[in-house]
């Protein structure tokens, strides 16, 4: 697969890369990126975030509140907590957020985004996360800090086996 990875930081996430998919174009000493497929991309990275058995962190609540056009205080309503909860999370960007709120944004955002296959993947991490619980293993530790997405012909996709959390 030997097409070059570009750290991608422009959607607000530290550990997102891209495999093809973009241009890199050099202008007075600065380069500028542009995203084909920029929509496309980023519900790939929300359902990724979604689906992933990894505890969700500050930044990506506001990466999906964004996704979700919602202000901080109509979020935080949507998942019963106070507006300066979400404030809070978004300002520590790696803060691991509790697990009942966590589940109420995947959950969220899997009804607004209502798609068949994150679904899927939300019951199974759901069901792991379960398991986890029935063996006193919660696993918060933070999530890998690389997520590899690729373009392809029908939009982007997580690139599989170069992923973790």
């Amino acid at each position: 697969m030997g097409r070059e990875l570009l750290h991608y930081t422009g959607c607000g996430l530290d550990h997102i890369y891209l495999r093809g998919g973009f241009e890199a174009e050099q202008m007075a000493g600065e380069t500028y990126v542009s995203v084909q497929g920029f929509e496309g991309l980023y519900q790939a990275i929300a359902e990724a975030i979604i689906s992933s058995p990894a505890p969700m962190r500050g930044q990506e609540v506001r990466f999906l509140r964004g996704r979700l056009r919602l202000s901080q205080e109509d979020f935080a309503k949507s998942i019963s907590r106070g507006r300066s909860a979400v404030a809070a999370w978004e300002a520590d960007r790696d803060t691991v957020i509790d697990g009942i709120a966590d589940g109420a944004i995947r959950w969220l955002c899997w009804r607004r985004m209502s798609d068949e296959a994150v679904a899927v993947a939300l019951v199974a991490r759901m069901r792991e996360q379960d398991a986890r619980d029935d063996a006193g293993t919660r696993g918060d530790g933070l999530p890998a800090l690389r997520r590899v997405f690729e373009a392809n012909g029908d939009g982007w996709r997580l690139a599989p086996n170069e992923h973790a959390g």
